[in-house]
């Protein structure tokens, strides 16, 4: 007889030695126990399967023979679950110890909510530098379309999904190597609310690896998505919000490319030229936008230097920063 579990956690992971006790740990580390654990290895090379049955045996891993990428990854994970909710986590990221406890309780006060997501600490690790991320809807009131303006749900991490809302969706799509989470957030979104914790509860490493790092295939496959949702006949009532939709597309990747090391002029020169031809009328915010980016990045390399020659007013600055979140 299958033990009933309130939650079904869900790892999808694919050659994440570097990474992968990190997350493990992080969920065996909850104050909410009533769980289980299923992790989904997308066919690794890297013996992140060997680690895991060695030093989690107990865990529910299912190998795949074929990598066939991180939907589908996903669906067998959902396919066999027994939860009533279903908590994604990849392996790159972490919880922090509340997290189920507090996400499951804030589905239980919110009965008409299909989903719950929280805020996250993004963590760029070679800098020193956390920034905490906790978007709401655009439009309030109106979920599709603050989605189609913007992705407000920054990872699949920091969800929370009825599996009943996710039996009735279908699979994520597997077309979409990156926005498969965009795609079935749009479809969820039709059967109900999502709803907000105001929690930072997850661990975001950015890296080199990171599946999102690729601007240029998240930018194109981004588009693509708008493109078929609004091409729906059912989807007509938001076919206004197309141009908008894709010249915010177009201004994020041009924030990605500056927020590398190394950003390439040619890209931002182009992307700009793109954003000019959706919005010609937006001139003024693009050159704006780009000019506060330049800011940004300048008073990013002052901090290195205080940090360096003056780390006493650095520690003072990080201080007041956090306190005020300036």
């Amino acid at each position: 007889m299958n033990k009933k579990v309130a939650v079904s956690v869900i790892i999808p992971t694919y050659n994440s030695m570097k990474f992968i006790d990190r997350s493990i740990q992080s969920v065996l580390n909850q104050t909410y126990k009533d769980y289980e654990f299923i992790i989904v290895d997308d066919a690794s090379k890297d013996g992140t399967t060997d680690f895991i049955e060695k030093k989690y045996p107990w865990v529910n891993l299912i190998k795949l023979k074929n990598n066939v990428g991180c939907a589908d990854s996903r669906n067998y994970g959902i396919k066999i679950a027994k939860g009533k909710y279903i908590a994604f986590l990849d392996h790159d990221d972490e919880w922090l110890p509340e997290y189920l406890n507090l996400q499951i309780n804030f589905l239980e006060r919110n009965p008409d909510a299909v989903l719950s997501y929280c805020g996250l600490n993004l963590i760029k690790s070679e800098v020193h530098k956390i920034t905490r991320l906790n978007f709401k809807p655009l439009i309030k009131e109106d979920t599709i379309s603050s989605l189609l303006l913007l992705n407000f749900i920054c990872t699949m991490s920091t969800t929370v999904i009825q599996k009943k809302i996710l039996q009735r969706v279908g699979p994520l799509n597997n077309k979409f190597k990156i926005v498969n989470d965009l795609e079935i957030y749009l479809r969820i979104a039709q059967l109900g609310q999502i709803i907000n914790l105001r929690k930072y509860l997850v661990n975001y490493y950015v890296h080199q690896t990171n599946l999102g790092s690729n601007s240029d295939i998240l930018k194109k496959e981004h588009l693509k998505l708008i493109d078929d949702f609004l091409n729906e006949k059912k989807n007509k009532r938001y076919k206004k919000l197309r141009r908008q939709a894709r010249f915010n597309i177009i201004q994020t990747r041009i924030q990605n490319e500056f927020s590398k090391n190394c950003p390439n002029r040619l890209v931002i020169l182009k992307n700009s030229f793109d954003a000019f031809r959706i919005y010609p009328l937006n001139l003024i915010k693009i050159l704006l936008n780009i000019i506060r980016m330049y800011t940004h990045r300048m008073l990013g390399q002052i901090g290195i230097i205080l940090k360096k020659y003056f780390p006493k007013l650095y520690s003072i600055i990080k201080l007041l920063k956090r306190e005020f979140n300036f």
